[in-house]
């Protein structure tokens, strides 16, 4: 949202009539009206087009198929970018899994926090430059740990490895909300 292309694009927008309506609740649509209730009450617009923006999700651990317990430390990379620019410690050895901007946004705040920073992704390609150390070409297949997350068992092929961590970011394979 503060990124200049997006602040660009939204200007424009506005220029040409856009209303950009966040945290608002669309309850009814019925002959070009639209019934909306959010920060600033419950209102009738009348409206040429609606288009609906309702945004994008990291996959849960049972969307990815891991396997374990539902433990601590797993947690999606936008609420982990939230807690970390609040300063909240998520963890000193944090796996990311997935490559996204989301991934590469909670990996820069943790590491500048001291955190060690491990990514894995399904992809072959090239690593990202925002982690220590990378699986590419892994995929996340269970989660270990009794209250708090321990490790993510990865594999590829037949063969598994074991990632220690002690907190497990989901950053991949979006979802829309």
């Amino acid at each position: 949202y503060d990124h200049p292309a997006v602040r660009d694009e939204t200007a424009r927008a506005r220029a040409t009539g856009v209303r950009s309506l966040l945290g608002t609740t669309a309850l009814r649509w019925v002959d070009s009206r639209l019934l909306v209730a959010g920060p600033n009450g419950i209102e009738w617009l009348s409206v040429d087009r609606l288009v609906y923006a309702g945004g994008a999700r990291p996959a849960l651990p049972s969307e990815l198929r891991l396997l374990g317990p539902r433990v601590a430390g797993v947690t999606a990379a936008t609420v982990a970018v939230h807690l970390a620019e609040a300063e909240v410690a998520m963890g000193r050895n944090v796996c990311v899994l997935g490559v996204s901007d989301w991934a590469e946004r909670a990996a820069r705040i943790l590491r500048h926090q001291g955190a060690r920073v491990t990514g894995v992704s399904s992809d072959e390609g090239e690593p990202p430059v925002y982690g220590d150390q990378w699986w590419m070409g892994w995929r996340p297949v269970a989660i270990e740990g009794t209250r708090r997350v321990s490790a993510v068992i990865v594999a590829r092929g037949e063969s598994r490895q074991r990632i220690t961590c002690d907190t497990l970011i989901l950053a991949g394979d979006s979802r829309p909300l």
